[in-house]
């Protein structure tokens, strides 16, 4: 666990064939994990909306 007192620079990217694996390796704290969806189901749903054009529920 990180120290709460250190400061991170959170960064968007572009998900490609490169970093597709570490993307999916991403965790947050412990005490985070209540509001964020596993990183496949974030893949999964930025995908439908992307192809669709529009928000799809899953």
């Amino acid at each position: 666990m990180r120290n709460q007192t250190e400061q991170q620079k959170i960064t968007l990217r572009e998900v490609n064939t490169r970093n597709f694996n570490a993307l999916l390796k991403l965790e947050v704290n412990e005490e985070q994990e209540r509001f964020v969806a596993d990183n496949e189901f974030s893949l999964a749903e930025a995908y439908v909306v992307n192809a669709s054009g529009r928000y799809a529920k899953l």
